[in-house]
């Protein structure tokens, strides 16, 4: 009589990662001498591709395939608990009634962890404060195993499915001077980690953004050279002029502003001038060359009246 040992038929590319055991015989109440020869017959073509339709269907949400790590043998009673019966190396006996009984065999698989994240957002306050940590980072984050259950916790800590061995959920690049040490917006990679109890592991790259939410202050560029009745009487936070303009603070020229909305709305223009196209035309051109007002050059408004308007006065 002949004992199968059932790692005998499994190639050897199929059991990367796995730690072989010293040859062990399994306990077993009977007499050796009647122990039957059991022949191990299975199609590994077949194996995968039932195993590959367990997987699609338990895909949520979809993900590409990782390496998983051959465990071992098991009966059809415990193909689902993901449990093999027997390890590489162990010798099966007594598994069929009848001297040359053929029974299946399933292949158990321990699959690799997963983890769903997403880029994270922070102030540049936050940052400086030492409040972007591994522990707030991985908070947002969640890793979960067929085999160990989920989630699988942050930091090392031992296996549900073994206390013996331990898993991680961890960042191994992670430095807090980084984001302690900023003084403007800043975006960088973070390697969130997950490691199951046969040492699955599986990495799901992040981005971190940080940014300056300080308020700016933007200061108008230019001057104001128009406005109306209406935003002169409000405060400058509405449109109006500010405190210390000189058309506030300076009584005359208060007086002066006023009194033109007074002639606007009442009719009773100071002066009526009439020019013809030509002339805006040239006045036009004129502001394009030597600026608006003296912004450009010390007494071009005079000689602007002087050149336009002096000639087109009504008398």
């Amino acid at each position: 009589m002949t004992e199968d040992v059932i790692a005998g038929v499994i190639p050897t590319a199929m059991m990367d990662g796995y730690e072989e055991e010293e040859t062990e015989d399994m306990e077993d109440t009977e007499d050796p001498e009647d122990v039957e020869e059991t022949e191990v017959t299975d199609d590994l073509d077949d194996l995968e591709e039932e195993d590959n339709e367990e997987n699609k269907k338990a895909e949520e949400p979809k993900k590409k395939v990782y390496t998983s790590v051959f465990m071992g043998w098991s009966l059809e009673d415990g193909k689902d608990t993901f449990i093999p019966q027997w390890k590489a190396g162990d010798i099966a006996r007594n598994l069929v009634a009848e001297d040359g009984g053929e029974i299946t065999l399933y292949a158990v698989w321990d699959d690799c962890p997963w983890i769903q994240a997403q880029d994270l957002y922070y102030t540049l306050e936050q940052a400086q404060s030492g409040f972007i940590t591994e522990e707030e980072i991985l908070s947002h984050a969640t890793a979960t195993d067929r085999e160990d259950g989920s989630p699988i916790l942050p930091g090392t800590n031992p296996a549900p499915s073994d206390p013996e061995v331990f898993t991680s959920f961890t960042i191994p690049d992670y430095q807090a001077g980084e984001f302690t040490s900023l003084q403007h917006d800043f975006a960088t990679s973070e390697n969130l980690t997950v490691v199951d109890h046969v040492g699955n592991t599986y990495v799901k790259q992040i981005m971190v953004h940080v940014t300056d939410t300080t308020p700016v202050k933007v200061k108008p560029e230019g001057k104001t050279r128009f406005i109306s009745e209406k935003y002169f009487n409000l405060d400058h936070e509405h449109g109006g002029l500010e405190e210390n303009s000189i058309w506030m603070t300076d009584a005359d020229y208060h007086s002066a502003l006023q009194k033109a909305f007074d002639n606007l709305k009442n009719d009773t223009p100071e002066d009526e001038f009439l020019i013809p196209h030509e002339t805006i035309l040239e006045m036009k051109q004129y502001v394009q060359e030597h600026g608006i007002g003296n912004s450009k050059e010390p007494g071009a408004l005079t000689e602007f009246y002087n050149r336009f308007m002096a000639p087109n006065k009504v008398e």
